[in-house]
């Protein structure tokens, strides 16, 4: 088998390809970005490279606090969307909800 053909073995099926469970860089790893939208870029980028299409942005707080409080769900949340907003047709947030604080999370 050539590399040719094991690359065209490797592509993706047509259609969506959703990678369902995405946490932005910053959060996790060495890796750090100034801003949401530069964050969103970097996630773009590894997706174009693996072939997938969507993506489920799950944002936590900074400090993944064992019970967010919510306030840091809201400036999660916040930054989910920022993310989302640089590409609305690939990212789709996740909210970030604590349940131990149901009025919190509906709200």
């Amino acid at each position: 088998m050539t590399l040719t053909d094991l690359r065209a073995r490797l592509q993706p099926p047509p259609g969506p390809v959703i990678d369902v469970h995405v946490h932005p860089v910053s959060g996790f790893g060495p890796h750090r970005a100034r801003t949401p939208e530069e964050d969103a870029g970097h996630l773009l980028r590894a997706a174009d490279d693996a072939g997938v299409t969507h993506l489920i942005l799950v944002c936590l707080h900074p400090e993944c606090p064992q019970q967010p409080s919510g306030a840091q769900c809201v400036e999660a949340n916040d930054l989910c969307l920022r993310a989302r907003d640089t590409a609305p047709d690939r990212l789709r947030p996740f909210c970030y909800v604590n349940p131990e604080r149901p009025a919190e999370a509906v709200a």
